[in-house]
């Protein structure tokens, strides 16, 4: 049973998009939020999509809406899954296609883009905080 978990526009679709092009369907997927904290514990595989938390900030800042930055940051770190960190593509592909013993390939093509700049959403010290989470997580 797989499970893609992410924070919005982390990648969410792209992964469960790149999963079923290679013949893999996801069992669910869900975002780190109140109201889906509990789906996450019931899957054994996890997969979770990450990227730099200022491009997240900035697609939320195009999209005018805030899903609950400190929250969702907060919960990130005691989720166990598989990281799969999208400023390292071949490298997080090479690692997703061992994990799962299987051969993934993608064109990489951006599945939910939106062009445009916005409001920004959250504060400059949210983001930092996000960063030292980010880059504690990408070191392990």
């Amino acid at each position: 049973m797989i499970q893609v978990v992410s924070i919005p526009h982390n990648g969410t679709q792209f992964l469960s998009n790149l999963l079923q092009e290679n013949g893999i369907q996801p069992d669910a997927v869900v975002h780190i939020t109140k109201s889906q904290m509990a789906e996450i514990k019931q899957y054994p595989n996890i997969i979770i999509p990450l990227r730099h938390p200022r491009e997240v900030a900035a697609s939320w800042a195009k999209r005018g809406k805030n899903y609950g930055w400190d929250y969702m940051y907060g919960k990130l770190p005691t989720i166990k899954g598989h990281l799969f960190f999208l400023d390292d593509r071949e490298i997080a592909l090479n690692k997703l296609s061992k994990h799962l013993q299987r051969e993934l390939k993608t064109d990489w093509a951006p599945k939910n883009h939106v062009e445009g700049e916005g409001k920004p959403i959250v504060s400059e010290e949210q983001i930092k905080l996000a960063e030292v989470i980010y880059n504690h997580l990408k070191a392990a």
